[in-house]
């Protein structure tokens, strides 16, 4: 599994005023600043994201995507501001129907088997029986969407950026 995309702002044509106000507030215009492109890469996510045309008794239409979310990380080292944009799949989300763990098998792929096509044998066993099959010409199937709308919505991601720091440096010039 990917540690995920990282998008890196130049933000040195903005440095200098945001400084001269203090350091609270450009956290606070910076935090504006990610809040905003992480909801923009949300949105595309969501908009990518595959969805069944019809629901069933076992399957619910949309699942995947009342599941993505954007998440702070309250963890941050040397002064950088993060965000997680992700899928929700866990026991906890499973109570509260929104769990999609599916996500992972549409993004990285699986081998259609059919019928009684079960593996045999145990984790390590079924994953060379997987490479040999690829190798051999198998079929994988892949239906990717969070990477191509991260790619697809960095521009729009990045002006609003922009833009928040912008309105949050002509707010603060006017008082």
């Amino acid at each position: 599994m990917t540690d995920g995309i990282s998008i890196k702002v130049d933000a040195s044509r903005f440095a200098r005023e945001l400084k001269s106000f203090g350091k609270e507030f450009e956290i606070k215009a910076v935090n504006a600043g990610t809040r905003v492109a992480a909801t923009i890469f949300k949105k595309a996510v969501i908009d990518k994201a595959p969805r069944l045309a019809y629901g069933t008794k076992w399957r619910v239409s949309g699942q995947l995507q009342k599941a993505v979310y954007a998440k702070k990380s309250k963890r941050s080292t040397s002064g950088a501001i993060r965000y997680y944009v992700g899928i929700r799949a866990s026991r906890k989300d499973q109570k509260k129907k929104r769990d999609a763990f599916y996500w992972y098998f549409l993004e990285h792929g699986w081998q259609p088997r059919g019928r009684k096509g079960k593996l045999k044998g145990g984790e390590r066993s079924r994953a060379l029986q997987r490479k040999r099959n690829l190798a051999a010409g198998g079929k994988q199937v892949r239906y990717q969407f969070i990477e191509p709308a991260f790619r697809a919505a960095q521009a729009k991601a990045t002006q609003a950026f922009e833009k928040t720091i912008t309105r949050y440096l002509a707010k603060a010039n006017k008082k």
